[in-house]
């Protein structure tokens, strides 16, 4: 055996048994093959092309080996309707080309080989399920060559682990999207639970205030001038009690509930306690254009969206050292369309995480979570709805565009 294919052979063992249980190691076991596929073929350049629909493929990984340079950089081309390579795509073990400006299944290519200097390819075809899911394309540059059986069998072989390496890929991903689901349904639960402790803690303190303010209209008839003095200013504090309380119920009656009443009876409730919530920090703000209208989103997740957002505005104030407002602000967007605005003046969001901020676990406070945005994008969006992300001058702009309720 020569040295090239005993060099193969040792690196080929290796992928064989790499165990591909984290995104890192998925993109360690596509940098491998790649490079042992350019090495031992002698090409310039390996690309991973996944299929996407019937006529387009995407390079999702490219190694370049003059430079030993990896990219994975998106890459999209449609195929010809008809197409002579998709046909052979889907048909043959492997796409042979000794040069590709003659060859029948890749001179249509041209548009993508002529501009990179490739004059042959070998591709191979790997399968997911039975089905082809993408391609592995070796691609050289310089004179046209001939591909030998060995060559051939070599990108076969590779093409069969990399298939592999993508059903590892896709098990993960799955697995993933499984723990996200529970941690969804965790979240969920401890809402609702929330929800119960704040009716139960508000129906209870409720009564204990009608006492205070039946006592306090005794009070106010008093002939003793210092008691009267007092009065007043117990009354207010009675009266705010009594709000801040109304909001906690409110809020605890729409998180166990899928209602849909019009935005005037389910924001301003919530002003109270966010209030509560806030204090010492900001001070919120509400203004509705159109009070009237009903959100496609159950009450409670309207509440539970607009809580989060102020708690984070609040956190960045607080680590920021400064106080400011949050304004809340709801108006129509077209005939069908609700847009609701949550601004504050603080720092803002810090510009290497914009692209990722409402992803899971994607968070620069040192005491949160990252769950709080991805769960907000998740309720939205399951409505038909969208939220993003807009630098505020100063601070920040998180902009929810929900349907109307039908």
């Amino acid at each position: 055996m020569a040295r090239g294919q005993i060099a193969f052979e040792a690196e080929r063992l290796l992928l064989a048994h790499i165990r591909v249980d984290s995104t890192e190691a998925y993109e360690n076991a596509v940098r491998i093959a790649t490079e042992v596929s350019a090495h031992a073929l002698g090409v310039e350049r390996v690309g991973v092309w996944h299929l996407q629909g019937a006529r387009e493929l995407e390079l999702t990984h490219l190694y370049t080996a003059s430079t030993r340079r990896h990219s994975t950089e998106r890459v999209r081309i449609t195929l010809p309707d008809p197409s002579a390579y998709g046909v052979a795509l889907h048909a043959r073990r492997a796409i042979v080309a000794d040069d590709v400006a003659t060859n029948p299944q890749t001179a249509e290519l041209d548009f993508y080989y002529e501009p990179l200097g490739i004059t042959s390819m070998l591709d191979a075809p790997f399968y997911y399920g039975g089905n082809v899911s993408g391609v592995i394309c070796h691609e050289h540059v310089g004179a046209a060559r001939t591909w030998s059986d060995g060559d051939v069998s070599l990108a076969c072989s590779i093409a069969d682990m990399a298939a592999s390496i993508c059903g590892q890929a896709r098990l993960l991903d799955a697995q993933a999207r499984l723990r996200d689901a529970t941690t969804r349904r965790l979240d969920s639960s401890r809402v609702e639970t929330l929800a119960h402790v704040a009716t139960a803690i508000g129906h209870e303190l409720s009564n204990t205030l009608t006492a205070i303010q039946l006592s306090m209209q005794r009070i106010q008839t008093t002939t003793d001038p210092r008691v009267a003095e007092l009065a007043p200013s117990l009354t207010r504090s009675v009266s705010l009690a009594t709000e801040l309380l109304d909001g906690l119920k409110n809020f605890g009656r729409a998180g166990g509930s899928a209602r849909r009443l019009p935005v005037a009876d389910v924001l301003p409730p919530l002003l109270p306690m966010l209030n509560l919530l806030t204090r010492g920090t900001a001070t919120v703000t509400m203004e509705l254009a159109d009070p009237a209208v009903s959100l496609g989103l159950a009450d409670g997740d309207v509440q539970q969206i607009l809580v989060n957002l102020v708690i984070n505005a609040t956190n960045a104030l607080v680590e920021a050292h400064r106080q400011g407002t949050i304004a809340i602000t709801e108006r129509a967007v077209g005939a069908d369309r609700i847009e609701i605005v949550v601004r504050d003046d603080g720092p803002g969001v810090a510009a290497e995480i914009t692209d990722r901020l409402f992803e899971l676990y994607v968070t620069t406070s040192p005491h949160g979570t990252g769950v709080g945005l991805w769960l907000v994008k998740q309720v939205v969006t399951e409505v038909g709805g969208s939220i993003r992300y807009e630098p505020g001058t100063p601070g920040a702009r998180f902009v929810i565009e929900l349907p109307r309720a039908s």
